[in-house]
Parts: C-alpha cells; sequence; structure tokens
C-alpha cells in the first residue's frame, strides 16, 4: 500500500536547491559550533538537531593573596640581591687610594742612572709622584716630579736618580703618589746599581 504524501506547489525557478547545498548547511553548523568553542560561550543545540551536545565546566582564575608566585620549573629569584662581579675584573681601589704601574724600573748604563717610569690608574691634576730608593747601608735617595693626566691615566713619566747618589750593591724602593683627594704606592723589584 502506497500512502501519498500532500505536494507543496512551487515555483519553477526554486523547484530544486542549488547544486552542494546540502554539503554547506552542515558546513555552517560545524563552524558555528567552534565559534561558540573559541569564544567561551556555549552554543546550544538547536531543537531540531538529533545529537547533543554537553559543555564543559568553565575554569576561572581568581585571584590569591600570595602574589609573585613563580612558574612551575621557573628559578627563583631574591629580591634586591646584588649582581656578582666579573671574576676576572680587578677589585677597585678603595676611596681616596689609586693603583700606581710601574712600567719600567732599571739601571741605565747610558745615562749611568736608575730610570723608573709609572701611572696611576686615575685622572687627575694636582698630583705628585716620588721615587724613593733604599741600598745597602741603609742609603737611600728620592726623587719627585708633577703627575700629568692623559687620557685614560695619571702619569709620573720617567723618573731618574743618579750613579754618583747611589753606592754599588742592591738597590729596591717604591713609586708614591699624593694628590689632594688620592695616595697610591708601588714597590720596585730589587736591582743591582754597578
Amino acid at each position: 500500500m502506497q500512502v501519498n504524501s500532500p505536494r507543496v506547489a512551487t515555483s519553477s525557478r526554486h523547484a530544486r536547491p542549488p547544486r552542494g547545498w546540502r554539503a554547506a548547511v552542515p558546513a555552517v553548523a560545524v563552524v558555528l559550533v567552534l565559534v561558540g568553542c573559541v569564544d567561551g560561550t556555549a552554543q546550544r543545540p538547536s531543537p531540531s538537531a538529533t545529537a547533543s551536545r554537553t559543555s564543559a565546566p568553565t575554569v576561572t582564575a581568581t585571584p590569591s593573596a600570595t602574589a609573585d608566585v613563580p612558574a612551575p620549573g621557573a628559578a627563583p629569584t631574591a629580591p634586591d640581591q646584588p649582581v656578582p662581579a666579573d671574576p676576572g675584573a680587578v677589585p677597585p681601589a678603595a676611596p681616596g687610594t689609586a693603583e700606581v704601574v710601574v712600567t719600567s724600573a732599571q739601571w741605565q748604563p747610558g745615562t749611568a742612572a736608575v730610570e723608573v717610569s709609572a701611572y696611576v690608574s686615575v685622572v687627575e691634576q694636582g698630583g705628585e709622584c716620588t721615587l724613593t730608593l733604599e741600598g745597602p747601608g741603609g742609603a737611600s735617595a728620592r726623587t719627585s716630579q708633577p703627575a700629568l693626566a692623559d687620557a685614560s691615566t695619571t702619569s709620573c713619566g720617567l723618573m731618574s736618580v743618579a750613579r754618583d747618589r747611589l753606592a754599588p750593591g742592591t738597590w729596591t724602593g717604591s713609586v708614591r703618589y699624593v694628590s689632594p683627594t688620592t695616595s697610591g704606592e708601588a714597590r720596585l723589584t730589587p736591582m743591582e746599581i754597578p
């Protein structure tokens, strides 16, 4: 037995849906469901849908009393912790002191004198360099001259003590720098005077 269904009158131009229409409807439904998932709101299925969907519970962050908690796996940091110094760096001199560097100290037969060159690790005017030599039997000799600032240091220049002020034997000594704000000293290695 065959059941006749009522026919709906349609115009000839709308008699057949456009090609691909049946494939487009499910695609649009999928897009709408995905948009609902992305923006965080659950989309309710339409009453004509045959499958049901449940939404997952929503998790929201609540402020806690413990601020500045490091993320898992992050290294903890201490506030106001000093930055470690470069292990190869030379520690700075104490305030008011400077490093004196002797670049040359030797007996010069051509000039018949002990000649010493040095510089100071500050840049300033108004200082004085003093070469003090100590020899056999408590003998000593001294010379001083003004220090001159250059681009990165203060130079003591070339200081010399003539042979007529030095007895034969082993001599040692120091170079001392003094200014109104800074001072420093370096010892000399022993040298032989003929």
